[in-house]
């Protein structure tokens, strides 16, 4: 889960600044590209994004609108991945403290001042239990305090607290009336963004306006003058990638994510294009107390069952690679390989092997039991594409050579989050296939430790005492150092087959008639990064 990350629309997640460029050739737009005053852009996004307050959601649907709604204190340079200015002119950092000093002018769509104070707030908002936010603990530490003087934000935690700067720095901020009420931005928009919501039609589109007197943007290149910059942003929900290609090709949208099938067509016809990556395989497996993939015996048995090679050719058309830890996206926070020598090989016999010695005996139809009760698995998955449609029903016949019978659950994101990642009752499912994508290893702790759904973020109801004393070393850690217990942390999950992450996406993102000033589509990118052509 998306887990604020990156476009691509991996399922729900979220990451800090996923602003850099992504490794491989992008495709020029133009040496001199003419820009449109004035113009319409259109977008398509591949589902329906939900609550439209980024600090209430975590999908990465939600996040890419508000990426045009709403602005962060820093912002991540394409090329070098360095930290510049956007709303905050400068900065310090510590191990346990980071301090911002705002730009002055800086307004709210409804006209007020954004402050630090407003800053400070959305922080406090954050981290307040009551509030609900998917990102107190996966983002923005339980644990911080926000205190502002002037114009000055200061951000603490009483213990070291890794990529402060990058989380705190990243967080999209919301302006004082939508904190008072929350649920007056959940379909509507009060940020500091140069375009503001002005329309929402659930499952078809949103339509944004560009705002007046706007000259803060990144690094205060950008304005509402500034030539190229849409006067209209069409958002369309687009879940079909047939349909995502025949309009990009007909221009009835101007940029797209197009894989698959259809990217051969977008292909041919020569459109610009930017290079994106992301965690596109992934299978999490059911930690519930009960559930047959409780036993970790079971859960190895399960993946070893599964030829991980294959799976990658399937979801990603064979233009994948396997993933080498839980971040995918480029430039990762640390980089290492936790899964290389970790998980079970690819070995039908040893898995049947195993399931047998954990107790499980097939009967006369060959389906395996255990004190009388078959070994059924429940797997949700996005049937919203044949190359997921084919992965799912891969594993189920993987699963089904072994004795399992295996229910496959299909839907849209909506489906597959609402029965599993959260789902009320969280012993409804037993295997999903939600990606969680981020560039930083602390984001994933509040996914995979703590209270289960519906009381905490614990969605597979995780239970693995090893991580958790890794996770917790690694975060009184920098560096280097950090960044070898994060590696080990999840070799903890890893070696008892708790999550496993398969298979990396590279693919592109497509331009008709508009481009983006950066030099990647690996990101979440402000909304202020696109131009409309002539």
């Amino acid at each position: 889960m998306k887990v604020r990350s990156n476009s691509a629309i991996p399922l729900a997640v979220v990451s800090t600044f996923v602003l850099a460029a992504c490794s491989g050739p992008a495709t020029p737009v133009s040496s001199a590209p003419e820009y449109a005053k004035d113009g319409t852009l259109t977008v398509a996004l591949d589902e329906d994004p939900g609550d439209l307050n980024p600090a209430s959601s975590n999908l990465v649907a939600a996040q890419v609108v508000a990426s045009y709604t709403y602005d962060t204190l820093l912002f991540a340079d394409p090329s070098t991945g360095a930290l510049k200015p956007y709303l905050a002119t400068n900065w310090t950092e510590t191990p346990a403290k980071v301090t911002f000093t705002l730009k002055d002018g800086v307004t709210c769509a409804d006209g007020t001042p954004f402050t630090a104070q407003t800053a400070a707030d959305n922080f406090a908002w954050i981290v307040n239990p009551a509030n609900g936010s998917p990102l107190k603990d996966s983002v923005i530490p339980a644990d911080a305090k926000a205190t502002a003087v002037g114009n000055v934000l200061t951000v603490e935690t009483p213990e070291a607290s890794p990529f402060l700067l990058q989380t705190i720095g990243s967080t999209a901020l919301v302006c004082s009336a939508g904190l008072k009420d929350p649920k007056s931005v959940a379909a509507a928009s009060n940020g500091t963004g140069l375009f503001v919501i002005k329309e929402v039609v659930p499952n078809d589109h949103i339509t944004l306006a560009r705002r007046e007197g706007y000259n803060w943007g990144p690094e205060g290149t950008v304005t509402s003058e500034t030539l190229g910059v849409p006067k209209t942003v069409v958002i369309k929900i687009v879940n079909n990638a047939s349909t995502a290609a025949n309009l990009l090709l007909s221009k009835g949208i101007n940029i797209a994510d197009v894989s698959g099938p259809d990217e051969a067509r977008v292909e041919a016809a020569k459109l610009p294009s930017k290079p994106t990556t992301r965690l596109a395989g992934e299978i999490t497996f059911n930690h519930y107390p009960g559930l047959p993939t409780e036993d970790p015996e079971v859960r190895k048995a399960l993946t070893a069952a599964i030829d991980l090679d294959t799976y990658t050719k399937i979801i990603t058309d064979g233009k994948g690679k396997r993933a080498t830890s839980l971040m995918a996206v480029e430039p990762k926070r640390c980089s290492y390989d936790s899964i290389q020598g970790t998980l079970p090989a690819f070995d039908v016999s040893n898995a049947q092997s195993t399931l047998t010695a954990a107790g499980w005996t097939k009967n006369s139809s060959g389906i395996l039991e255990k004190n009388g009760k078959p070994l059924t698995l429940s797997l949700y998955y996005i049937n919203d594409s044949d190359l997921g449609n084919a992965a799912a029903e891969y594993l189920a016949a993987q699963w089904k050579s072994l004795g399992v019978q295996v229910k496959l659950l299909g839907g849209d994101q909506n489906f597959v989050v609402t029965n599993s990642f959260s789902a009320q009752d969280p012993s409804k499912w037993d295997v999903n296939t939600i990606t969680l994508n981020s560039d930083t290893p602390s984001i994933f702790p509040a996914y995979l430790t703590g209270p289960t759904s519906p009381e905490g973020t614990n969605y597979a109801s995780v239970k693995n005492a090893k991580y958790e004393d890794l996770v917790g070393k690694a975060r009184l850690e920098s560096g280097t150092s950090a960044c070898e217990l994060w590696k080990q942390s999840e070799q903890a999950l890893f070696s008892q087959a708790d999550l496993i992450p398969i298979a990396i996406d590279t693919h592109n993102v497509y331009f008709n008639g508009a481009e983006s000033i950066y030099p990647s589509g690996n990101a979440i990118v402000p909304g202020s990064a696109y131009r409309v052509l002539r």
